[in-house]
């Protein structure tokens, strides 16, 4: 601003009184020496040559005044052109001063005007009702002492006003109340030399992070303090960025042995790491969170049942910022499940025993011995009246007939092929069984050795088999079934399937079924996993995976068993 006024101020005098006489000087000296010389060479006669310098004196008259009259006339243009220029300066100077005086006056921050000596201090309104010094008391109290009274403090202050563009400081300021209040400055100098401090009160800034830092410190406490391993990964690869020490528990990783990998070194081999992926991408994106059961590996090779927890976080634009995954180790609570239903299904099974032995050896017997004393009286019927005769037949089939039924019974509560020749020939007699009563056609394929399987788990096995091929025979309206147990590395894995119209086995009347739970009960005893796929008109599928080795924690060569998930 002041440059653009000096300029129109040099513009005025570019053309004053001085410069115009100086002007007519040079114009009438360089007249009078050049006009007498050419008068002098051309004109010889006195009289011819005083005529000519008298009108050589008016031509002089004539252009001297022409030329003042425009030198005159463009001074005053100049003047008013350049008077405008000032007045327009002038109003755009004074209207930028008040805007500057609003601002200094209004802006929410603190500002000090200060000269490079620190003699002469300004400070706005903001620093006056902030620390209590007004610029009235800057003329009577030495700021900067009273600001900061510790003489080191202010040799600090002193050397970062005076050393403006080094960027923002924080200092502890005294105010006139006797009150500490925490700032941050900034210094600025002019091109008059005057500098601007800029400051910023830190009071609630401070007191907002140690909250934060407080409240962080506490959420990672209870982060840390959590009993189940909690991974926070970023979704775009799958790589770790922060994990609770639970991690060491869990996994037997420490936490920067795992921050920064990908989740997939935690799960038994890319397969399994890939259909983990699926599920969760799924059912994320679905319901906004996952709960599932899985297999994982330990840092020692012992693979473990976990139960997954997994849900997404947000950015403030809603966009998805991390994935939470909450890992429990489950192991023990599953085998101690499996044990209980073990337990209830072994105590079914001898209740069975128990009743299949009363009725074989009990009930049987008495019909037995009653049907041959009827027997015997059959020989002498021919003494009784045709009525009679005919009642007698009655009961004698009768009685077979129960016999038979008590066997049947006997044997369907527990067949005795089981313990006596195993599960092939009990799974072959059954299908004996089922051919003579129905119109289906089997089909049995096995490759399962002597001893692979306890008795308790082939009885599993066995009731399983039977459950699915008396719903497949009741209701699934089938030609065929097809029967198929084979031994895999670590597991035996059976199918039972039919050509029949197909069922729904997740709806609400089939979970209500006993012979479903039943399956899953047997399934889970055995540590296996069941499977249903079933296709209207098409068939029904069962499908079960057993392990063969039931110690999982622990064990490195069980990586070919069932998963845990919770369709089992």
């Amino acid at each position: 601003m002041q440059e653009r006024i000096m300029r129109a101020l040099n513009q005025i005098t570019k053309l004053q009184p001085f410069k115009i006489a100086l002007i007519y000087l040079v114009f009438a000296a360089l007249w009078i020496a050049f006009t007498d010389q050419i008068l002098h060479a051309f004109i010889a006669d006195s009289d011819l040559l005083t005529e000519a310098q008298t009108y050589k004196g008016w031509v002089f008259v004539i252009t001297t005044s022409l030329g003042l009259y425009y030198l005159i006339k463009a001074y005053q243009k100049q003047l008013r052109y350049s008077e405008e220029d000032l007045r327009t300066l002038t109003q755009d100077s004074e209207s930028k001063n008040e805007l500057l005086n609003k601002l200094f006056a209004k802006i929410p921050v603190f500002i000090t005007i200060y000269d490079p000596d620190l003699e002469k201090i300004r400070v706005n309104r903001e620093f006056e009702k902030a620390t209590g010094w007004s610029s009235r008391d800057t003329e009577e109290v030495d700021l900067l002492e009273a600001c900061f009274p510790n003489q080191e403090q202010r040799r600090e202050a002193v050397e970062f006003a005076q050393n403006p563009g080094i960027g923002w400081k924080e200092f502890e300021m005294t105010t006139k109340s006797g009150e500490k209040l925490d700032t941050s400055w900034t210094t600025i100098r002019l091109s008059d030399e005057t500098s601007v401090g800029i400051g910023i009160d830190m009071t609630e800034t401070k007191a907002t992070e140690i909250k934060l830092r407080e409240s962080r410190e506490l959420l990672r406490k209870t982060f840390d303090s959590l009993q189940e391993a909690v991974f926070v990964v970023d979704p775009k690869d799958r790589t770790i960025v922060d994990c609770n020490q639970a991690v060491e528990k869990v996994f037997g990783y420490e936490p920067d042995e795992v921050i920064g990998r990908n989740t997939k070194f935690l799960h038994l081999d890319e397969n399994r790491f890939r259909n983990f992926h699926d599920i969760t991408i799924d059912q994320l994106k679905e319901n906004g969170v996952v709960n599932t059961e899985f297999k994982m590996r330990k840092k020692n090779g012992d693979i473990f049942i976990s139960d997954h927890t997994v849900t997404y976080t947000y950015d403030r634009e809603g966009e998805v910022d991390h994935v939470v995954s909450v890992v429990r180790d489950i192991t023990e609570k599953k085998q101690t499940e499996e044990k209980i239903i073990q337990s209830v299904i072994e105590g079914e099974d001898r209740e069975r025993r128990r009743v299949s032995r009363e009725l074989h050896d009990g009930l049987a017997q008495y019909l037995t011995a009653a049907s041959m004393n009827l027997e015997a009286v059959k020989q002498e019927a021919a003494r009784l009246s045709e009525k009679r005769s005919e009642q007698l037949r009655n009961g004698v089939n009768l009685i077979r007939q129960s016999i038979s039924e008590a066997r049947t019974i006997a044997h369907n509560l527990m067949p005795r092929v089981i313990e006596e020749q195993g599960l092939v020939r009990a799974v072959e007699s059954m299908i004996d069984h089922y051919s003579d009563i129905s119109p289906v056609s089997f089909s049995f394929n096995h490759t399962i050795e002597e001893g692979l399987l306890s008795k308790q788990d082939q009885l599993n096995l066995y009731r399983i088999i039977q459950e699915s091929v008396n719903n497949a025979i009741k209701f699934a309206e089938c030609s065929k079934i097809s029967i198929q147990i084979y031994r895999e590395t670590d597991s035996l894995s059976v199918t039972i399937e039919d050509n029949g119209k197909g069922a729904d086995f997740f709806d609400e009347e089939h979970e209500k079924g006993y012979g479903l739970k039943s399956i899953q009960s047997r399934t889970k005893a055995m540590g296996g996993t069941v499977k249903y796929d079933s296709i209207p008109q098409k068939g029904t599928s069962i499908h079960l995976e057993i392990p063969l080795n039931q110690n999982i924690s622990g064990s490195t060569d069980e990586q070919s068993k069932a998963e845990y998930t919770d369709r089992g």
